[in-house]
This record gives structure tokens, C-alpha cells and sequence, in this order.
């Protein structure tokens, strides 16, 4: 639901160029194959710099950010989060756990700094420990769910206060993308 740089994105692009290049190459169309190869190698080795801050507050060492405006993930660049969230976030402070679609799809390594630092960084500010094991919300300010009274979500205006706006809850399928994670791991 934001427009920009997707480090999650970028990976299905590059995938999905890879596998181009494949149906390119197989239908005798080489020139294509090498094209879509060349663009998914710029992509991989540009995907951190255009997504992964070097100067946010969570950690001195870089990590992927959910989304950049601008593909300069240190300028600040504000946004508004959307449901019922900030109208105003600096892109620095908002991660997913989307970028591990780097590793399964095979953009990045698992053992990649960057990968390992922002699994830190999500551990930290997103996941949830309950009884039966550990969940992650969806994003920082995260309002995608239900009222605080238990009534059904419904899009609500930035900036509305807690007790008037939506919140988000931890999803479990971020669990199971976990797991594949540590399987690759």
C-alpha cells in the first residue's frame, strides 16, 4: 500500500527477470536473456543502496527499511503510513520483515550483514513472544486491524489518535516466512 523502494519488490522483480531471461533464452531470443541478466545484476548489487539505511536510529550498522520515497534510504524522506498511522514517518524508522523475500528468492545470501542486521532490527521492533510462539507485526505504526473496541477495521485519517484509530496485530504467516528463512539459514 506505499509507492517507492521495496527491498520485498525488488527481489520479485529481479526473480522475475531471471526467470524472463530463461523463456527469453529457451525461445531463441538471446539478446533479451542478457538484457533481462544484466538489469537483475544492476538491481541485486543496487537493492542496498537504494533501500538500507546507513544512518537510522535502530542500529549503527545498515538495514533494510520497509520502503524508500526516493531510493536514498539516509535523506529522512517522510511519508504517511496509512492506516490510521503517522501522516508524517521518517522512512528510517519503518521496517517489515519483507526483505527476507531477498534471500528466498535467492537475491541475497542468508548469512549477507545486512540481512542479519535487519533481522535484528525487525526482531526488536516488530515481533510479539506469546504462548504459542513468536509472531511479528506487519510494519511500524501499523494500524491495518481492528478498532481498540473490537469493532472491524475500516480505513481511518492519519494521525488519529490510539484510542480512535485502528491497530495492527502480529500476523502468523510472518512466522512461516521466518521459517523458510532459517531453513535457508
Amino acid at each position: 500500500n506505499q509507492s517507492g523502494w521495496s527491498p520485498g519488490t525488488i527481489a520479485s522483480e529481479i526473480a522475475g527477470l531471471i526467470c524472463a531471461a530463461d523463456l527469453a533464452r529457451r525461445n531463441g531470443d538471446d539478446a533479451s536473456a542478457t538484457t533481462y541478466e544484466q538489469t537483475a545484476d544492476t538491481w541485486q548489487k543496487s537493492v542496498e543502496s537504494w533501500t538500507a539505511t546507513t544512518n537510522g536510529p535502530y542500529s549503527d550498522k545498515p538495514y533494510y527499511l520497509r520502503v524508500t520515497k526516493d531510493a536514498n534510504p539516509n535523506d529522512g524522506s517522510t511519508y504517511s503510513i496509512g492506516d490510521s498511522g503517522p501522516s508524517k514517518a521518517d522512512e528510517r524508522t519503518v521496517v517489515d520483515p519483507s526483505f527476507l523475500e531477498l534471500v528466498r528468492l535467492g537475491v541475497k545470501r542468508p548469512d549477507d550483514p545486512t540481512i542479519v542486521n535487519t533481522i535484528g532490527v525487525v526482531d526488536q521492533q516488530l515481533a510479539v513472544d506469546t504462548p504459542n510462539g513468536r509472531f511479528w507485526h506487519r510494519a511500524n505504526f501499523d494500524g491495518y486491524g481492528e478498532h481498540w473496541d473490537g469493532t472491524p477495521w475500516d480505513s481511518q485519517p492519519p494521525d488519529s489518535k490510539p484510542e480512535k484509530g485502528t491497530h495492527g496485530r502480529a500476523w502468523p504467516i510472518f512466522s512461516g516466512e521466518r521459517g523458510e528463512y532459517d531453513l535457508l539459514a
